[in-house]
């Protein structure tokens, strides 16, 4: 008769051991099925979107743009806003169009009261938001206070959200058209990664409106490569946003953060990263990082930096070879100057404005005078969505132009 040999005490540990192994993997598996199912099952988590972005829509508001848009494509209402859509720009202001304080003449800058009749130079501004004046009256921006300081005549080609690619464009088409004396870019550290941006929200997720735009990028050479507006048919910006595929193959290769995380912009289930909560959460985290501009600029090598310099010199050879004087004006907010008043007197782009004027860039760099004026301590000079106030762009104005 056979006797059963008793289980070693080898055999008993091995099989503890892969318990003890085995039971808490079980555990983190079921954990991370529940939250994949229960609380990823809409694609947000804690109120934010997580990736997959399929599509990449990130709140209420941009689903209600598209629907939006959508429905004007179809010919019914219109777009939300002053802007109108442009094929090469992405947007731009209506010529001869817009409404009570945001009005704009047949060339498309934003028109403010007459404060008599200009008899100096003529003077074109471009820039973003900052130069439009989004939150003050066409009379308070900083062109319009500019004209009044100095008796110039001054138009404001600045536009809402634009990036100095889109600058650079617009000045090109306005250059084409009329005559001036000197050309003003004005420049906001805080805006610099519009640069190597193609569609809004994937920059800033918590924006309100969809928006693709161009951009360039840099030869081997250091020339300026033109990547152009991918929505140039506005009913390809829906078609670009309900299909990932499609908006991973017109965007995903010059989109600077879409091209380091591919898998958080690819069709859902098209990547093993999006099968587990755990993964996509990680993913969500991974793809929000380095969206601070001071890490950019203060590397010399950076795609940011070296593009900004590319732009900016590209726009002062191009006027000056029109015999016109070109200005690059920065134009710091109020959070990049209190980081900079906190930082020991060093801003994040006093390295990038040194290496344009080492180019031969004139520059008017304010951050000096409005620190000194006391900027970064005064609410009051601050717009609530943080723009400069009247009386900023009356102080900005008068630094300008004793910089002249």
């Amino acid at each position: 008769m056979t006797q059963r040999r008793p289980a070693t005490k080898s055999g008993n540990t091995s099989v503890k051991k892969v318990a003890l192994i085995a039971l808490p993997l079980f555990v983190l598996f079921a954990v991370d099925r529940a939250v994949l199912w229960f609380a990823l099952g809409d694609g947000e988590f804690r109120g934010e979107r997580v990736a997959p972005f399929d599509p990449p829509l990130f709140n209420a508001s941009q689903r209600e743009s598209l629907d939006r848009f959508e429905a004007w494509l179809a010919g019914r209402g219109t777009l939300v806003g002053a802007m109108a859509h442009d094929a090469e720009l992405g947007w731009a202001p209506p010529r001869a169009g817009g409404r009570g304080e945001f009005r704009y003449d047949e060339r498309g800058a934003r028109t403010a009261p007459s404060t008599g009749e200009p008899q100096g130079k003529r003077v074109f501004v471009f820039g973003d938001s900052f130069v439009h004046g989004d939150e003050v009256a066409a009379d308070d921006t900083f062109p319009a206070r500019l004209a009044r300081t100095t008796g110039w005549r001054v138009s404001n080609f600045g536009v809402s959200g634009y990036g100095l690619d889109q600058a650079l464009l617009r000045m090109r088409a306005v250059l084409a058209e009329l005559e001036t004396d000197e050309v003003w870019l004005g420049f906001v550290p805080a805006t610099a990664l519009r640069v190597v941006n193609l569609y809004g929200p994937v920059l800033r997720h918590d924006d309100a409106t969809i928006s693709f735009k161009p951009r360039f990028t840099l030869e081997d050479g250091g020339g300026l490569r033109l990547i152009a507006n991918p929505a140039a048919d506005p009913a390809a910006v829906p078609r670009l946003l309900r299909d990932a595929d499609a908006f991973a193959t017109a965007v995903g290769r010059y989109e600077t953060f879409v091209a380091r995380w591919p898998q958080a912009y690819a069709r859902t289930g098209s990547h093993w990263t999006h099968a587990f909560a755990t993964s996509r959460i990680l993913l969500t985290r991974l793809e929000r990082g380095e969206r601070f501009p001071d890490e950019w600029l203060e590397d010399a090598d950076s795609e940011v930096s070296r593009l900004l310099i590319a732009l900016v010199t590209t726009c002062a050879s191009e006027v000056a070879a029109r015999g016109i004087r070109f200005r690059w004006v920065v134009l710091p907010d109020g959070r990049s100057l209190r980081r900079r008043a906190g930082a020991g007197g060093r801003a994040y782009w006093e390295s990038l404005v040194a290496r344009v004027a080492a180019k031969g860039v004139d520059v008017i760099d304010l951050t000096k005078p409005l620190l000194a004026a006391g900027l970064d301590q005064t609410p009051e000079y601050w717009a609530p969505l943080g723009h400069y106030t009247a009386r900023t762009n009356d102080l900005a104005a008068r630094i300008a132009a004793d910089g002249r």
